[in-house]
Order: structure tokens, then sequence, then C-alpha cells
């Protein structure tokens, strides 16, 4: 990826490559994408299909983000990206 030497005056050369640096920036980029997409699809979507957890206090559902209403909803019809934006991005898809 890179290389580094020293002169004889004290000066550090480094030389880098950008196509490099640019593969590892993809890579990471689409691990960290598919990572979401498997988290997503495997915690998230039965969680918030499930709704909030109950008040220990009054019983009802608590109404809190990104709960609305105190109920679940779909996060690949019912999401709020879905509402402000008309899709969804590509975690969740």
């Amino acid at each position: 990826m890179h290389s580094t030497s020293s002169s004889d005056d004290g000066t550090l050369k480094f030389k880098v490559q950008p196509e490099t640096i640019r593969f590892y920036a993809y890579l990471f980029f689409w691990a960290m994408a598919i990572i979401a997409i498997l988290i997503t699809r495997l915690v998230t979507r039965d969680r918030l299909l499930q709704g909030p957890p109950s008040s220990s206090q009054t019983g009802e559902p608590l109404s809190c983000p990104p709960f609305q209403n105190g109920v679940g909803f779909d996060i690949d019809t019912d999401s709020h990206l879905m509402k402000a934006f008309g899709f969804n991005n590509a975690s969740i898809t």
C-alpha cells in the first residue's frame, strides 16, 4: 500500500497509492452496508413489528420514537423514511 524511507537529511518520504486506499474504502463501505442489512433483517424488524414495551406502571404501551401512537410498524412499508421520502435507504432494503 505504501512505503516509507528516510534520507540522510532527516526527511521522511511517504508514498501513497490512491487506488489501494479507494479499494479499502469501497470494501469497508460495502461491508458496513451488508452488516446493516443483516442486523435490520435479523434483529430490528421483529422488534419494530412488536411495538414498544408496556409501561411497568400503567401497563399501556409507551409512545416514544421510533414508535408513534404506541404501535409497531413494518420497516419495509411503513418506516419514517418511507413516509418522508417515499423510499428506504440502502441498509434497510
